[in-house]
């Protein structure tokens, strides 16, 4: 459990999160390549990092909004797609996690993971631009 996670389990993980952005760039998206998606925004922002930086957080947050608004435009028109701009974003953050899986010992992702269940078996979803606001007037 201090070891990051093995390098087969994060290539597959990686691939899975990639393909999802592929998808959405393509128009072929539906909920849950979009919910996986964000909730890979999610552990990104819980999971430590040596790149926990004010950028970071404006990248985590760009995504989230992105995916956010995505869902909400594929409710109305049964489009999902995100732009390149969007998708730059989420990019972004895709590399991000793919670094931390390789490098956060496998104890802080379960941790992180079950942090996410307990928010999302609340009945809500984290808001990282309100926790960006909120960072923000305290620098």
């Amino acid at each position: 459990m201090l070891l990051p996670t093995a390098l087969a389990s994060a290539r597959s993980v990686s691939l899975h999160n990639h393909l999802a952005l592929v998808a959405l760039r393509q128009g072929q998206g539906n909920i849950d390549l979009a919910g996986e998606l964000l909730k890979t925004v999610y552990l990104t922002h819980f999971l430590p990092s040596f790149e926990n930086t004010r950028a970071t957080l404006e990248h985590v947050v760009a995504a989230e909004q992105s995916l956010k608004a995505c869902i909400l435009n594929a409710a109305t028109t049964g489009e999902w797609i995100l732009s390149d701009i969007d998708c730059q974003a989420i990019q972004t953050v895709l590399e991000l996690h793919d670094a931390q899986l390789s490098s956060v010992p496998v104890h802080r992702i379960v941790a992180a993971k079950a942090r996410l269940s307990r928010i999302l078996e609340a009945g809500a979803f984290p808001n990282l631009a309100t926790t960006f606001r909120e960072s923000s007037r305290q620098d």
